[in-house]
């Protein structure tokens, strides 16, 4: 079987967990208010701006996250 790409290169990897550090007081914060959840989306919505189009969706950050261990439910 052959083996899948990766999905993020050397550099955009460092760009991403970068971005994830400067948020994660917020994306860890817990609270389900509206308010919470608009700001954690915004939050992921950064990052995904900052890695220069590699993932088209905070959605998609979020999925990384969570398996890469940065992101619990």
């Amino acid at each position: 079987m052959a083996k899948r790409a990766a999905y993020f290169n050397e550099m955009e990897l460092q760009v991403l967990l970068e971005s994830y550090d400067e948020e994660k007081d917020i994306i860890t914060r817990k609270g389900n208010a509206k308010a919470s959840a608009t700001r954690r989306t915004k939050a992921w919505q950064r990052i995904a701006d900052r890695t220069e189009g590699t993932v088209k969706t905070p959605g998609a950050l979020k999925i990384f996250g969570i398996f890469c261990g940065l992101y619990e439910l």
